[in-house]
């Protein structure tokens, strides 16, 4: 009993042990969220009479605290919009209208993006696409550093259920310090005015690549128990003596004769 006492504490030791280094093993990177749109922003248009509106909302679900945006009025008769409620930005051009939307993270002091070597691309959570979408990240960094993606805006493939797409760091060409990042702008544009919101989105994120790696875990060494030596110690005790007392038999036999 006494063993068993002292063997508890030691396995819940070894428990917590596990859960907090084999499981950091496992590797899995935790992501960080750019942008969840928690916080909401009131509808902003942008037309011929106003052709670019700046705003500026802080909040909850903010890399950084505060989301900047600007949404630039092109060209055409009507309106671009954009809006930032229960959970989802939307952004749409009406007809014959076009326009662009930009969204500035400020991270004061440097943020380290790749999380120590965590995180490899950002993370974009589409809940529906219905035109295809040319869109940018550029990354700004202390000392002038900037990058965006190679080759200019990617074109997102229009999807009318949710989907996500990814943007890897390896496919940013520039001289930003990733792991010092002062600003994050993201460059939305729709290809082909509309009057419905052409994009919704649910979220902008952080991550990696979720690749484990098996922890190595301590074998668990069985200590035998008091009882169970005591047991042993009488078996042992019994077999010498059941021995013993058939050599005496042995030999009283063979006196007699």
């Amino acid at each position: 009993m006494k063993n068993n006492i002292i063997r508890l504490p030691v396995m819940v030791a070894s428990f917590f042990a596990v859960a907090l280094f084999g499981f950091s093993g496992l590797a899995f990177a935790v992501p960080v969220i750019v942008d969840d749109f928690i916080t909401s922003s009131a509808t902003v248009i942008a037309n011929s009479t106003t052709p670019s509106v700046s705003s500026s909302v802080s909040g909850a679900g903010i890399l950084g605290g505060t989301r900047s945006s600007v949404l630039t009025y092109g060209s055409g008769p009507n309106d671009s919009r954009f809006l930032v409620a229960g959970g989802r930005l939307g952004y749409g051009e009406d007809v014959s209208t076009d326009g662009s939307l930009n969204l500035t993270y400020t991270l004061v002091g440097g943020f380290d993006l790749t999380d120590g070597g965590n995180h490899d691309r950002f993370i974009f959570d589409v809940h529906l696409l219905q035109h295809i979408f040319a869109l940018d990240i550029t990354i700004l960094s202390a000392g002038g550093g900037s990058s965006s993606l190679t080759g200019g805006p990617q074109n997102l493939t229009p999807s009318l259920v949710p989907f996500s797409t990814s943007f890897l760091f390896t496919g940013f060409s520039g001289s930003a310090l990733l792991t010092n990042a002062t600003s994050l702008v993201v460059s939305l544009d729709v290809g082909v005015p509309d009057t419905a919101n052409d994009l919704l989105l649910n979220s902008i994120s952080i991550d990696g690549s979720h690749t484990p790696v098996p922890p190595v875990v301590p074998p668990v060494v069985a200590t035998p128990e008091p009882v169970s030596l005591m047991l042993l110690g009488m078996g042992a005790v019994g077999l010498f003596g059941f021995r013993s007392l058939r050599r005496k038999e042995g030999l009283t036999g063979s006196l007699s004769v």
